[in-house]
């Protein structure tokens, strides 16, 4: 009996999840000798585990990408919880390193900010319109904040008047007149979107655009401007001029 004891009882001392359990509970019966002897050897040998620690992370970038990455999806809501409430306790501390480190990295930041935002747009949008708590702070954030924001929305009205003035148009046409915004041919500065239909639109000249008096919701029989003005656009299209009526002037 004992013959066949022996044998698996030594398998069992020597599986994995044995040695596992084992230097679990040693770790936890000496913890604090543990902790203050690791404590004493880094102090001890400070540069030499940066060097080490450098060297190996040169070495071992991808490993380490994918280790984190699984320890961030394994214990994401611990590291959540961990951090609202290191945040909680330091939030002073937080804030003056935060001012500090915006001042010292702008651009940077500016440049880091406009990349990542464009190569994540969609999900970025998706994210704020499902996202209750972004929805009341960006809410919280207009109300408290107006004189900022008319003071940006101010400077950059300025610095793209025409960009601008192309997107109100557009979005009252969508809006409030329900007509369609089929793009034919690129925005240039200067322009205007013009309807030819109500479905299609052609980016002329603003001068050309308020040459004749027109509207495209209006009857088929009662629409000579439109009618007018569409030619103009066609032979602007083959030809890059155009006349201004009355005056007949080719521009």
């Amino acid at each position: 009996m004992i013959n066949q004891i022996e044998p698996s009882f030594r398998e069992e001392e020597n599986s994995k999840e044995y040695i596992t359990k084992w230097k679990h509970e040693y770790y936890i019966r000496n913890r604090e000798k543990i902790l203050n002897r690791c404590k004493i050897y880094s102090q001890e040998n400070k540069e030499k585990r940066k060097e080490y620690s450098s060297e190996y992370r040169k070495d071992n970038k991808e490993k380490i990408r994918e280790q984190n990455k699984r320890y961030r999806e394994k214990n994401i809501e611990r590291d959540r919880q961990n951090s609202r409430d290191y945040h909680a306790k330091h939030r002073d501390e937080m804030n003056v390193y935060s001012r500090i480190y915006r001042t010292t990295n702008e651009e940077y930041l500016k440049k880091y900010f406009k990349e990542h935002y464009e190569e994540n747009k969609i999900s970025i949008c998706e994210k704020r319109k499902n996202n209750p708590h972004i929805q009341n702070y960006m809410k919280s954030y207009r109300i408290y904040n107006r004189d900022i924001i008319r003071q940006q929305e101010k400077r950059y009205w300025l610095k793209n008047h025409d960009k601008r003035l192309f997107l109100t148009r557009r979005a009252k046409a969508k809006r409030n007149r329900q007509l369609g915004y089929e793009e034919l041919n690129e925005f240039f500065e200067g322009s205007h979107g013009h309807h030819i239909d109500k479905t299609h639109v052609i980016y002329i000249p603003e001068e050309l655009h308020g040459s004749i008096s027109h509207s495209v919701l209006s009857s088929e029989r009662n629409n000579n401007g439109l009618a007018r003005l569409n030619e103009q656009v066609y032979v602007w299209l083959l030809t890059g001029k155009y006349i201004i009526e009355p005056k007949g002037e080719m521009i």
